[in-house]
């Protein structure tokens, strides 16, 4: 049986732009022992990894208009494993992104990239592998465990692919009540799209007070549309979603038509959580309105349609995991509605079993988290850009 869960809140107005990197540990690797600094677009605060690791050199790494976290790497050319130990100040059973970035820039001057792995704890992260073709390449992997400890390795293991490196390792705490599931393991990041911005821009902290990365998405069979308003309410919600992302969104240019976009999946067997996130961003006449739903692969993906309520954000997720050679979505209008379908941002995470991580069971079959506050007046891993249909 089909079960809709609807949560509703109101909370006081806060501004969060101006809070403290409360729960951040923010590491540039190879950095100089003693050494710290803040960075001047992100105004990120970020620290030397000598108090974090006791093995590997540093290395610098030549370049042109590199972020400062990427001109210097730690490389690990003795030792099969190497790790890094991040003592997040909440501890254990609590919620937590953690972010590894490399760039080769070939620092050793040996152009070959290495293939190696990384892993947390005693688990099998994910494999880095370098493009030969482009020393500048840059990776990022990106997970949200649950650890039970209030520890977190993170290792470099060497797998005789080349000499492991790291540019910076990046631990931001979540809210426990986010990005919950009813699968044993943790999320690895897929994607995470903002519809509608414009074309290479990136939104991250300090518009995002969790530093999620988001990459913007447009295709030529949609039209981008921005709210002419601003509102720091989108950011009091669980999920904390950025203003700048939740105000632009896109829609079919063919208001008849639905809105589509896919992904080809290469291993059906793996499962995907995914994440949508809405808000009205026009203001609508008396006669106008927008409802619309949701399919998945030609099925109904949730039980009722969706209004998106502006000034406000509603999350939608799915309770259980998603598998299968595509994931194909078309948004479509009701017969009710005046208006064609939006979609603001969109997160996909990709289930990963490991031994350390935590559940959050939950009941039915979809959870509908819509998180309503009110208006008072208040005036930027890897990418996935899907394909449209």
């Amino acid at each position: 049986m089909d079960i809709l869960l609807v949560l509703f809140g109101c909370l006081s107005l806060l501004v969060v732009h101006g809070l403290a990197q409360s729960g951040f540990i923010s590491i540039d690797c190879g950095l100089a022992p003693g050494s710290d600094y803040t960075d001047d677009k992100t105004q990120i605060s970020y620290t030397s990894d000598a108090e974090f690791i006791d093995t590997g050199k540093n290395c610098n790494v030549s370049g042109n208009d590199l972020s400062k976290q990427l001109m210097n790497v730690r490389s690990f050319s003795e030792g099969v494993r190497n790790c890094y130990t991040l003592k997040p100040e909440k501890g254990k059973d609590n919620n937590y992104l953690i972010r590894a970035i490399f760039m080769y820039g070939n620092y050793d001057s040996k152009n070959q990239p290495p293939v190696f792995k990384l892993y947390l704890g005693v688990d099998e992260w994910e494999t880095v592998n370098l493009n030969f073709s482009n020393s500048n390449q840059i990776i990022t992997k990106e997970i949200i465990h649950v650890p039970r400890t209030d520890y977190i390795d993170v290792c470099l293991v060497n797998n005789g692919s080349g000499t492991p490196f790291i540019s910076a390792l990046e631990l931001r705490q979540l809210d426990n009540s986010i990005y919950n599931k009813t699968e044993p393991g943790s999320l690895l990041l897929f994607t995470r799209l903002d519809f509608g911005a414009g074309q290479g821009s990136q939104v991250r902290y300090k518009n995002d007070v969790f530093d999620r990365i988001w990459n913007s998405f447009w295709a030529t069979p949609w039209e981008s549309i921005s709210a002419a308003f601003d509102s720091y309410t989108y950011s009091i919600t669980p999920f904390k979603l950025p203003e700048i992302v939740m105000t632009t969104a896109v829609t079919p240019k063919n208001g008849s038509q639905p809105l589509r976009f896919y992904w080809d999946l290469d291993d059906p067997s793996l499962k995907y959580y995914l994440y949508m996130h809405f808000s009205e961003v026009e203001e609508l006449q008396s006669n106008q309105f927008r409802e619309f739903t949701i399919r998945l692969n030609n099925d109904s993906w949730l039980p009722t349609p969706v209004t998106p309520i502006r000034f406000n954000s509603i999350t939608i997720r799915s309770l259980y995991s998603v598998s299968g050679k595509t994931m194909n979505f078309s948004l479509e209008k009701t017969d009710e509605s005046t208006l064609p379908p939006i979609i603001n941002a969109l997160e996909i995470y990709m289930i990963k079993g490991l031994s350390q991580s935590t559940t959050d069971p939950d009941d039915g079959i979809f959870f509908y988290l819509m998180q309503w506050y009110y208006d008072q007046g208040t005036k930027y891993p890897k990418y996935h850009p899907p394909p449209i249909g």
